[in-house]
């Protein structure tokens, strides 16, 4: 679509194509989902990087956009940083190693020139959630409601854009060379800018001409993309939010320019930030979206600015999201289900599941007691398994619910069988042992329920241990943290 005037970013198709490389790379190796899932989004971040000449933020961005929150995927961190490393070097050996944009060296040297940046962060706030809204109703409300082959819309949404671009070009493409011509200062050499010029009343200055000019496109990009990529056409969005964000953030520096006539304020800067902010309100990414501006620019010097309209935009803007897969935080997402449980039954213990139970006898039998006296235990206790202790009241194995049916299956040898007939040898628990360690043993004995002994001595008996508690002390937990929280 991109090559056909469509207004869309090489980020998408790029971050498909990384992470469809990734995916392969796994599957020839026979990797795990959860290694699969790493290396897919290695790949993303290798592809974004490269080509956005930012290889430190695309890794930071493959982690940093699968949550709603600011949160990081860490697992993905090295592996992201590797592959962009490796894929940043390969694309830069061909086209070269330099900033995407080539920009003056704007900076910020009073606490004064952080007030028009407020203004910036609203407005890219704003414009981001507008641009959220029109792209999925374009998506939703406008072709998802139309009865028509899904081939058919794309050229539908074409039309549309095209209407557009007749008006106003620099709405199509990708839209950086506008904003390259804004940083040069030559943004009126544009055909748009001298129809423009004829429009608006006489006596307007340049630069008010080019504040309008910049708002323009900001609006007709914000269309012409939800048609594009609305419409079933293929592209990205990081792209065009780049360039909204820009000529957005250049036309609010010009308004800042008349609002603070004391506070010499650069447009260019506002147009720089404006990049970072918008997408970073667009696509809740706000770290990966500071540092990967100032690689995309070459220009290190605004970071303070950005990083306050970046997390201002990101925190008004968080009911909108261009990426509705995005889980809350990595305690939502359902492949850190598992590591979620593992670590809290790693912190729990043996001991605070004992101590949480009901006070209750401890049902044991002696090794001589015969099968009536066993089921009679069984019966008044709620233990899934029941010790049998010698006369010296020491540990000597367990009896639990697969050794009843055995015998009861069998009519006639019940007056025959006795608790020593009927215990296995079985793994122990310590007070100490986390109920990760518990659950281990249960499983790899094959056991619902396994005896507690004393730290000191493996012989004395101090409890019993059922998956069942297991899972009521790590529920206590979980709701026990969440009410604290």
């Amino acid at each position: 679509m991109l090559c056909m005037g469509g207004s869309a970013g090489r980020e998408g198709p790029i971050a498909q194509i990384g992470s469809g490389f990734g995916s392969i790379v796994a599957q020839l190796l026979r990797l795990s989902p959860d290694e699969r899932r790493i290396l897919m989004a290695a790949g993303m971040g290798a592809g974004i990087g490269a080509i956005f000449h930012a290889p430190l933020a695309g890794a930071l961005f493959a982690a940093e956009v699968m949550y709603k929150e600011l949160d990081l995927e860490h697992e993905i961190l090295v592996p992201a940083f590797t592959s962009s490393i490796v894929a940043y070097a390969v694309f830069g050996s061909f086209f070269g190693f330099h900033p995407l944009f080539i920009t003056p060296a704007y900076d910020v040297h009073s606490a004064a020139m952080l007030l028009p940046f407020v203004v910036l962060a609203i407005t890219c706030a704003a414009g981001a959630a507008l641009y959220v809204t029109a792209f999925y109703g374009a998506r939703k409300i406008f072709f998802g409601k139309m009865k028509l082959p899904n081939h058919v819309k794309p050229a539908l949404g074409g039309l549309v854009v095209g209407i557009i671009g007749f008006f106003l070009p620099e709405a199509l493409g990708t839209g950086y060379g506008a904003l390259q011509l804004f940083f040069d200062g030559k943004l009126d050499t544009l055909a748009s800018a001298e129809g423009l010029a004829r429009l608006l009343p006489e006596g307007t200055t340049g630069t008010t001409a080019a504040g309008a000019l910049l708002g323009l496109i900001a609006i007709a990009k914000i269309m012409t993309t939800a048609f594009t990529v609305g419409s079933g056409g293929s592209g990205g969005v990081f792209g065009p939010a780049v360039a909204i964000g820009g000529a957005l953030g250049g036309a609010t520096g010009i308004l800042c320019q008349w609002l603070f006539p004391a506070i010499p304020v650069q447009p260019g800067a506002f147009a720089l930030v404006g990049m970072a902010g918008f997408f970073a309100g667009a696509a809740n990414t706000p770290i990966s979206t500071i540092i990967m501006i100032s690689e995309m620019t070459g220009n290190y010097n605004l970071l303070l600015p950005c990083m306050l309209v970046c997390i201002g935009s990101y925190v008004l803007c968080r009911r909108f999201t261009l990426y509705r897969c995005q889980v809350s935080s990595h305690l939502e997402a359902p492949s850190q289900l598992g590591n979620m449980a593992v670590a809290v039954l790693r912190q729990l213990t043996v001991a605070q599941a004992l101590n949480a139970k009901p006070n209750e006898e401890l049902a044991v039998v002696q090794r001589t007691a015969g099968f009536a006296e066993v089921m009679d235990c069984f019966v008044r206790s709620n233990q899934v398994c029941l010790p049998v202790v010698d006369a010296e009241k020491r540990l000597t194995g367990i009896i639990d619910t697969r050794d009843i049916r055995r015998v009861i299956r069998e009519p006639g040898f019940q007056v025959l069988v006795t608790a020593q007939d009927l215990e296995g040898p079985t793994a122990v628990l310590l007070p100490t042992d986390s109920l990760l360690k518990a659950i281990q043993r249960m499983i790899a004995s094959g056991s619902e329920g396994l005896p507690v002994v004393d730290d000191k001595d493996p012989t004395r008996l101090v409890g019993t241990l059922s998956r069942g508690d297991v899972l009521a002390t790590y529920d206590r937990h979980l709701l026990t943290s969440h009410a604290a929280a």
